[in-house]
């Protein structure tokens, strides 16, 4: 709105300005050549002016996301986890993994894994309650996500993973994606099976324990 009034008033005075100094035809076309010139001088430097402000608070904004981001990433990747990321769609859905995600089951930071990838990926065992787990969610069942599931890296081997998340809606109300985060907890998981082994067999022997033998 500004650059259009500064632009009309320009069109509307500088025009008259020229004429009433110019002193001859020559001197009048110079003068509309040094007016034109000022003017994308004058008004480049407006939009300059104009735009610095949007900038700082653009880079600011920026800056601020950026700190942020990190710091989550600093959380989840000390509580062994990070951020997912799933389109809702069919198998060719792309599916965000953040790093330490994708380092945890052995892939490149920046691989690109789709939805069917993903299932495949699960322990088959797993995969109906996780899936159900999914679609509770989707269909608004469910308003949160919360399941546990095996997840096969690399080099054949499982990690239990501990996903948690919402459902993201477009705005004319349908299902888009759903986001949040996953923990590696094989470390608690294998902690918690050592513990019932422990409490149903003897260490020393192997042989049930006399409440697991009754």
């Amino acid at each position: 709105a500004a650059y259009a009034m500064f632009s009309a008033g320009w069109i509307a005075f500088s025009d008259s300005f020229v004429a009433s100094i110019a002193t001859s035809a020559n001197h009048l076309n110079q003068m509309q050549t040094y007016k034109g010139q000022a003017f994308i001088i004058l008004s480049a430097l407006m939009i300059l002016f104009m735009l610095r402000y949007a900038w700082k608070r653009l880079f600011a904004a920026y800056d601020a996301t950026r700190a942020s981001e990190r710091r989550l990433e600093l959380a989840l990747s000390s509580a062994g986890g990070g951020v997912w990321e799933v389109a809702i769609g069919g198998d060719e859905s792309e599916v965000f993994l953040s790093r330490d995600m994708l380092q945890k089951l052995g892939f490149p930071d920046d691989y690109r894994m789709t939805v069917g990838e993903l299932s495949r990926l699960r322990h088959p065992e797993d995969l109906s309650a996780s899936d159900q787990a999914f679609a509770r969610v989707i269909a608004g069942e469910s308003p949160f996500l919360d399941t546990r599931y095996r997840m096969r890296s690399t080099n054949g081997s499982y990690r239990w993973i501990q996903s948690r998340g919402t459902l993201v809606h477009d705005d004319t109300g349908r299902p888009q994606k759903l986001i949040g985060v996953s923990l590696d907890i094989t470390d608690q998981v294998q902690a918690e099976e050592r513990v019932s082994e422990l409490l149903r067999f003897d260490p020393f022997t192997g042989l049930a324990k006399t409440q697991r033998f009754l």
